[in-house]
């Protein structure tokens, strides 16, 4: 992981479904849109916020949660039942 403080949209876009609200509540602020902007880089703000989003991805690539939430919509894939009336 870079331990430098720079925000990006690639960022932004790795952080799982829901990230950016919980960093919102947990930093206690009112806007997730600013806070959107701050991680994307696209706007000066809190460093703290790109270093926890930057931890928060680092531990999801680690955690291995992505391989198996593929492997597992794989198995899937092209899969229909027909619902009996």
């Amino acid at each position: 992981m870079s331990t430098e403080k720079k925000g990006s949209v690639e960022l932004k876009n790795r952080l799982p479904h829901g990230t950016l609200k919980l960093i919102t509540e947990a930093f206690g602020y009112a806007s997730q849109a600013n806070v959107s902007l701050v991680i994307s880089g696209k706007k000066k703000g809190n460093i703290l916020l790109i270093e926890c989003a930057q931890k928060i991805d680092q531990a999801f690539k680690s955690s291995g949660f992505q391989k198996d939430f593929d492997a597992i919509l794989k198995k899937y894939k092209g899969k229909t039942t027909k619902i009996k009336n």
